[in-house]
């Protein structure tokens, strides 16, 4: 703990911080020059809208995946097949019966795991199953 009080005073005096002071911070800390203060507030504003815009980006990805998930869920010809081995990702049956009760869907952002990707996952007809299976050697 002390070498990181050291090393955020160090930024702080140096005004080269890699993650940028918040704009409280910003206030909050004496520089030498109003110029100094305005290239904080500004290094503060733009790292704040970096933050939402990734927040915003994830968000689109995981109601894409939602959207996908619940596509292939109610078509009757398709089955999600997880293509990972170890932990599953997707919510349990038991937890999908329950979701679908409570808001109409099986999948929503609460259920899946954030770091799901397309690529964790397929829909596929069963033909497309059995002919994975027979090229894999099952």
């Amino acid at each position: 703990m002390k070498y990181y009080r050291i090393l955020l005073s160090a930024l702080i005096l140096s005004g080269c911080a890699v993650v940028p002071l918040s704009h409280d911070q910003c206030n909050a800390t004496k520089f030498p020059t109003a110029h100094e203060h305005e290239q904080c507030l500004l290094a503060a504003t733009k790292y704040e809208e970096e933050l939402n815009a990734q927040a915003d980006r994830r968000l689109i990805r995981m109601d894409k995946q939602v959207a996908a998930l619940n596509t292939c869920d109610l078509s009757p010809n398709h089955a999600i097949v997880e293509m990972q081995r170890g932990k599953s990702q997707l919510p349990s049956e038991r937890v999908r019966r329950r979701t679908k009760r409570e808001y109409g869907v099986a999948f929503t952002h609460q259920n899946i795991s954030s770091s799901l990707t397309f690529n964790d996952w397929a829909c596929m007809t069963s033909q497309e199953i059995q002919e994975m299976l027979r090229r894999a050697g099952f």
